[in-house]
């Protein structure tokens, strides 16, 4: 059993997670950026394509800890391959 499938069976959302025409978004509250190299690496580790990030909005800290928006971006990409995926992150004053 692959990720995904375990993932469904505890949460099922389905196949149209995957639909094209669907988006999703990864919300950042501390300007981290996903690591790329981890999350192509996350990618052949489960046997899943990689959907990558189709749309970055907000400032980004290129220096902060990733490790969060990184596990973030893995599951909804891994649950949500082909839909747009937007990555959102808000300046936090």
């Amino acid at each position: 059993m692959n990720v995904t499938s375990l993932i469904n069976s505890i949460d099922p959302i389905g196949s149209n997670a995957t639909n094209e025409t669907n988006s999703q978004s990864v919300i950042e509250f501390d300007e981290q950026v996903p690591d790329m190299g981890d999350l192509l690496e996350f990618a052949q580790q489960i046997n899943e394509p990689f959907t990558n990030i189709s749309k970055f909005l907000g400032p980004t800290n290129e220096e902060g800890d990733d490790s969060e928006a990184t596990l973030d971006v893995e599951y909804l990409t891994a649950l949500g391959s082909g839909a747009f995926t937007w990555y959102i992150t808000i300046e936090v004053c």
